[in-house]
């Protein structure tokens, strides 16, 4: 249905159209991105200063590590198809 209405578009209006989107799209996964390791070091930190230094530095590499493999996830996810297949 997207699909049909996006074609029967003057390409003057599909391409700022689908920019906006994609740009807002992407603004919005970016920001839920970023909230979720915010609350993924905002959760783990507080607990983490209260262990033992040994303990310490151990789960605050499991939270970096986590984290990183999070960021490493999602940028290097290959695209799954495009609206114009």
């Amino acid at each position: 249905m997207i699909r049909q209405a996006l074609h029967k578009m003057p390409d003057r209006l599909r391409l700022p159209l689908l920019t906006a989107i994609y740009g807002v799209v992407g603004g919005l996964a970016a920001v839920a991105f970023m909230e979720s390791i915010h609350w993924l070091f905002d959760g783990g930190w507080g607990w983490l200063t209260a262990l033992s230094p040994a303990r310490f530095l151990i789960a605050s590499f499991l939270v970096i590590t986590v984290s990183s493999l999070a960021a490493g996830s999602r940028s290097s996810r290959p695209p799954t198809g495009t609206i114009w297949a």
